[in-house]
């Protein structure tokens, strides 16, 4: 009788193991096409045998394994960092660009050149009245080229503090979606993680790195703390850490919760893409 229960045990639990990896493979198929998502692969784990003690050994399903690699994962970052980077030093200078046409009839460029003639001519014939009046008119266009010219960069500036205000909200609004993803994870460290809850966490990482430098650590508990730069915390645990912009003064700065300028780690300009996903002791 002990060895029919024995069997139905071990078949029994044989039967949970393969049912589970039948789960995690629909559970590929199903996410195939899902953003951040990484293939998991079901393991078995062997139960002690030994009749003397009762142990009646059999296999049990272990924990899952995800294909997710780290290394792959910093590359990637660092890539849509390096993009991100390039793509807002281009549509900043493309903006700024028109301002300085050298091929402009009306820019700063050609009104210098106009000035400079027109002062050539003048020196050959000093009492010309025409010529005088050619100068006049040559100063007022360069004026109103610079004037253009200026009023364009303010209007550039305007810009840029804008985006920079959406920049540090965007950066927030990731921050606490991080911040629950961990509160999650920890509770789910225990049972090998949810395949779904890993996606979303690093489809978040991703789309940060897009706006600057940082250093992303999984904590034993399961939970990822950032760092930007390698050094200021925006996310520990369930916890995330708002920035802030100080635009008080006219060149604008992000303020950590500290109230600490850490602008250049954020700002395209100075983007340093170095993201380290591992493990700390």
């Amino acid at each position: 009788m002990g060895n029919l229960l024995t069997s139905l045990l071990n078949s029994g639990n044989a039967l949970q193991a393969f049912n589970r990896a039948l789960n995690i493979t629909e559970n590929n198929v199903e996410n195939s096409q899902t953003p951040g998502y990484a293939r998991q692969t079901a393991t078995f784990e062997a139960l002690p045998f030994d009749p003397a003690i009762n142990l009646p050994g059999g296999v049990q399903a272990g924990p899952a394994q995800s294909s997710r690699s780290a290394l792959a994962e910093q590359a990637v970052q660092q890539q849509q960092s390096a993009l991100g980077f390039s793509q807002q030093r281009s549509t900043d200078l493309n903006s700024v660009q028109s301002l300085f046409d050298l091929s402009s009839q009306s820019g700063v460029s050609a009104t210098i050149d106009g000035l400079f003639s027109s002062f050539s001519a003048l020196s050959i014939n000093p009492n010309d009245t025409t010529a005088r009046q050619t100068v006049i008119s040559s100063a007022q266009q360069l004026a109103q080229a610079f004037q253009t010219s200026a009023g364009g960069l303010a209007t550039q500036g305007a810009a840029v503090t804008s985006e920079m205000q959406g920049t540090i909200s965007s950066i927030n609004q990731l921050a606490g979606r991080i911040a629950q993803l961990n509160t999650q994870r920890q509770s789910e460290n225990g049972q090998g993680g949810d395949a779904g809850t890993d996606a979303s966490m690093y489809a978040d990482l991703e789309q940060l790195s897009q706006y600057g430098s940082f250093t992303a650590l999984q904590q034993p508990d399961g939970s990822i703390s950032v760092y930007l730069d390698g050094q200021t915390p925006l996310v520990m645990g369930n916890q995330s850490f708002a920035l802030q912009g100080d635009f008080s003064a006219p060149q604008a700065r992000v303020l950590c919760s500290h109230v600490n300028d850490i602008t250049s780690t954020v700002s395209s300009g100075e983007l340093d893409a170095e993201i380290e996903t591992k493990n700390s002791s």
